[in-house]
């Protein structure tokens, strides 16, 4: 089982990892945890420049690490078997990376040990993300529009990015745009991380939520997600391709060595939630690019 990240197939090629020594496991985990500062540090200052380079990496890094360790903490309270978080480096844009997991060695206990890990780290992450947004917006540049130069790709906004942009600085003049710091770009890319992984399908951490909470049912909603994000997909947004095509295969959940523990109303509480920062974190369109996937194939085809 995994939990931690969208890209959770990739933790495969990571199960050999078990075959080696706790200090050559922690060794090459240390390893991808530097590489991974690296690549996002080369996107941001590819971007920003050196110090901008800088402010993104440490913004998106933290967020990062303290959703991973949100999960890693929570599995070792109830005494899952873990791997140390592995962060996944990718020296390329739009981010310079492919996120972070935890691979689950043994079985989870009980719907309550579930709700615990699966919540444990969005949450986490979110109490950093939340005030690295804040800062990162008042850091931040209103500028004219005629300003902010034709080259620039308008970002999708989140019903919670939204609300933390107008408490920080209130509502843009007619006719300006805000032009983001590189720490208020972290938090965007946080909080659209943020949102995929608690997308309540499989075994995504949303997918551990839902699954807590309605055990029987989890596959309808886990369905009816996906439905919704073809929909998306082919009318207006193709960057929803891959997470389609990967989540139709990933769709299921392993059941818990107990299922029948019931929850209580605290976890229910927290489970709730979670499931309401998903919707203020999803973004339908998260970059301002493309078409959906009809609309392509109708200028392709010219019908």
């Amino acid at each position: 089982m995994k939990v931690g990240s969208f890209f959770y197939f990739l933790s495969i090629p990571f199960r050999k990892l078990d075959n080696l020594s706790k200090r050559h496991q922690r060794t090459v985990f240390s390893v991808l945890y530097l590489l991974t500062f690296m690549t996002t540090y080369l996107v941001g200052s590819s971007g920003y420049g050196w110090r901008g380079g800088l402010w993104y990496m440490g913004g998106l890094m933290a967020i990062l690490t303290a959703h991973e360790f949100g999960h890693y903490i929570m599995a070792m309270r109830h005494a899952v078997s873990a791997s140390l978080p592995i962060f996944l480096p990718m020296p390329f844009p739009p981010f310079g990376t492919m996120g972070a997991l935890i691979r689950l060695r043994s079985l989870i206990p009980d719907r309550r040990a579930l709700l615990d890990i699966g919540a444990a780290g969005p949450l986490a992450g979110l109490m950093v993300a939340i005030p690295i947004i804040y800062w990162g917006i008042k850091l931040s540049s209103v500028v004219p529009i005629q300003e902010t130069g034709a080259g620039m790709i308008e970002l999708g906004d989140s019903m919670l990015y939204s609300s933390i942009s107008y408490l920080a600085i209130g509502s843009l003049p007619v006719g300006h745009e805000l032009v983001l710091h590189p720490l208020a770009f972290a938090g965007w890319v946080g909080i659209l991380v943020t949102a995929i992984n608690l997308l309540p399908i499989g075994q995504l951490d949303g997918g551990h939520v839902i699954y807590a909470l309605f055990p029987r049912h989890s596959r309808y909603v886990s369905r009816g997600v996906h439905g919704s994000l073809v929909v998306i997909l082919l009318f207006y947004y193709i960057g929803w391709i891959l997470p389609v095509l990967l989540l139709f295969f990933f769709r299921g959940h392993p059941p818990t060595l107990n299922d029948r523990e019931q929850l209580d109303i605290g976890r229910k509480l927290i489970g709730s939630v979670v499931l309401l920062f998903f919707i203020l974190c999803f973004m339908p369109v998260p970059f301002d690019i493309g078409d959906g996937l009809f609309f392509i194939l109708k200028r392709y085809f010219g019908v």
